[in-house]
């Protein structure tokens, strides 16, 4: 009720009231504490809405307004279909050129291999790589750590290219496979690129 009075989103709040679950299991596996007497309630879940997804126009468009140093990382996201934290935290030690491959470990420790299907983020790599031999290819150089994000870039870009839609991470990723999908890519190819379970997702 106080996290609620704070503006904390309820989804949040479950979040946290899942961590609180586990250790509290984790406590009474180890012998650390009595199981509770009671179960941990939380909200109801709300679906999210579907995406409204871009134009395959609107994100060229994007992708030509984007500040050079992010350029690799939109790309990633899009012709890639990476997550967020897949992209961010690219290490030079995942490409193989020579290949056409990017060999990486993603969500759910799985193990994720993704072409690089496009001229443009083919040559993104090869820069980014003569920079970069070993560890992550994109730095802060401000904190000299890995980028947190680029939403706000990525708001900029949107903006000058006159494109209307909320611009997110997770967006392009969704485009990815949307447009890949109406391109006719088999969707069982589009399952496997993009590391999901099952093509229903």
């Amino acid at each position: 009720s106080h996290r609620l009075t704070t503006g904390v989103s309820k989804r949040t709040i479950n979040k946290e009231l899942t961590y609180f679950s586990s250790l509290i299991n984790w406590a009474v596996d180890n012998g650390y504490a009595e199981p509770l007497p009671f179960k941990i309630k939380k909200f109801p879940k709300v679906k999210s809405p579907k995406p409204s997804i871009p134009h395959p126009d609107e994100i060229e468009a994007i992708i030509g307004h984007i500040e050079p140093k992010y350029r690799p990382i939109l790309l990633l996201l899009y012709d890639g279909g990476m997550r967020r934290s897949e992209a961010l935290l690219l290490k030079a030690e995942s490409i193989n050129l020579k290949t056409n491959l990017i060999l990486f470990t993603g969500k759910g420790n799985k193990e994720r291999i993704i072409p690089i299907t496009t001229n443009r983020l083919r040559e993104e790599l090869e820069k980014a790589l003569e920079k970069t031999k070993r560890g992550h290819l994109f730095v802060n150089p401000k904190t000299g750590k890995p980028y947190d994000g680029i939403r706000k870039a990525l708001m900029r870009a949107a903006e000058k290219a006159g494109v209307e839609k909320r611009v997110y991470h997770h967006l392009l990723r969704h485009s990815f496979g949307t447009h890949a999908l109406a391109a006719g890519l088999n969707l069982r190819a589009i399952q496997g690129v993009m590391g999901h379970s099952t093509s229903k997702t």
